[in-house]
């Protein structure tokens, strides 16, 4: 890597600095303004206060009964996360708005930890920490504002990718289950495991599965709200604020019936996200196949990133803050793309980061469905330019590839 001069290292700690301020100011405004912020809590905060009154959860006038004010936003998790949230519910509101927010900003020390020292390694430098904030419409400041649980659910994605690096299956197989207790959709990262040699995966698969299955059917019979939680989790559906393939095709026809342009079959929306699954899981099928699904990566990590994207591409509902999974394999595979000293990184960082929105006059509903799905657009790009990097990617001819350990590299300034 090419030394930087005095002048160069000076502005970079000056640029840091700035963003570190600029950074401490976004955390302070959310602190303080409490009635306005982290409104996901809030409805976390009094469905855990009714849960603890015998009320139902799931109404929303009975999280309006004992907040004594209108709550909006339905509560949608299993009735086994109230327990978590009723930690914060022992606590007056305001001081349980602290705890919360000081616990997701440990959880985010951890999850960069994680990303800065283990996911990208000799990669990393000082764009990645602009390329945190910025990056996917501010995906992480979106998460914090709205004081949802993702953070917790990344945390533990990431951590069960770690396990997965180090061959720890089982811890990796147990941190999948404690993300999946809030949200049940990355329970498919357990995928990761055939891509392993030998039959032991099946074990470790099928072990995961089966306590998966069994506590959700434990649930179902001993708890009567699960009902309440299976009923509302079905009518959630995707839309403008669902930044995922079905929510942009629906989106998108409901936006040409809107103006009169065109008039399409109720169903073509659904059928077009199908085909497009098709099509993005067949591509990278055969893309695999000719690495022998990941056993001739010279780098494990492709492989996570990789299943990353998919993930984002393939799933129904995927929330603005749920982009948070794709900085790391974003980040990773631009770096892999460039060479040292170029403009190239540059422009394409930022034209992945932009959190700029643009509407032109006369076309302001455009652009907003536009930037939108800005985020799902990048990660179709991303998406492609792992599938570049599997075909241009020298393999080792060791079998066992995907198993060595991580190198250890020296980490870039």
């Amino acid at each position: 890597m090419k030394e930087r001069g005095p002048k160069s290292k000076a502005l970079v700690w000056l640029m840091l600095a700035l963003l570190s301020v600029y950074s401490a100011f976004l955390l302070w405004d959310i602190f303080v303004h409490r009635e306005s912020k982290q409104w996901d809590f809030q409805t976390y905060y009094y469905a855990a206060k009714a849960h603890a009154s015998d009320l139902n959860p799931y109404a929303l006038i009975n999280l309006s009964e004992v907040a004594h004010k209108k709550i909006r936003l339905r509560f949608l998790y299993p009735p086994v996360t109230l327990w978590f949230f009723r930690l914060f519910a022992l606590f007056d509101y305001t001081t349980a708005y602290i705890l919360y927010f000081l616990f997701k900003c440990f959880l985010l020390l951890g999850l960069v930890f994680l990303w800065a020292k283990v996911f990208l390694s000799h990669e990393r430098d000082w764009v990645f920490y602009f390329f945190l904030l910025f990056a996917f419409n501010s995906a992480l400041y979106v998460d914090l504002v709205a004081g949802n649980i993702s953070l917790l659910e990344q945390f533990f994605i990431w951590l069960a990718f770690f396990f997965f690096l180090k061959k720890r299956f089982s811890l990796f197989c147990l941190c999948l289950l404690g993300a999946a207790l809030f949200k049940t959709t990355p329970i498919v990262f357990l995928a990761l495991l055939f891509f392993l040699p030998g039959k032991k995966k099946y074990v470790y698969a099928a072990a995961a599965l089966s306590v998966f299955g069994a506590a959700n059917l434990i649930f179902y019979r001993t708890d009567s709200l699960f009902a309440a939680y299976l009923f509302y989790a079905r009518r959630k559906g995707p839309g403008i604020f669902s930044h995922s393939t079905l929510g942009f095709f629906l989106d998108l026809f409901g936006y040409f019936k809107e103006k009169e342009v065109i008039s399409v079959p109720q169903a073509l929306p659904s059928l077009l996200f199908y085909a497009t699954i098709a099509v993005v899981l067949g591509v990278t099928f055969f893309r695999l196949k000719r690495i022998r699904f990941g056993r001739k990566l010279e780098d494990p990590r492709i492989l996570i990133f990789l299943v990353c994207v998919i993930y984002v591409l393939v799933l129904p509902r995927f929330k603005d803050y749920s982009y948070v999974l794709m900085i790391v394999p974003a980040y990773y595979v631009i770096k892999r793309f460039v060479s040292e000293g170029s403009v190239y990184p540059w422009i394409l960082i930022f034209f992945l980061s932009t959190p700029i929105h643009v509407n032109l006059p006369g076309f302001n509903g455009f652009f907003t469905f536009f930037w939108n799905y800005y985020p799902l657009f990048l990660a179709f790009v991303v998406w492609i330019l792992y599938l570049f990097l599997l075909s241009s990617t020298k393999f080792p001819s060791a079998e066992d590839a995907l198993l060595k350990p991580q190198p250890r590299f020296p980490h870039s300034a």
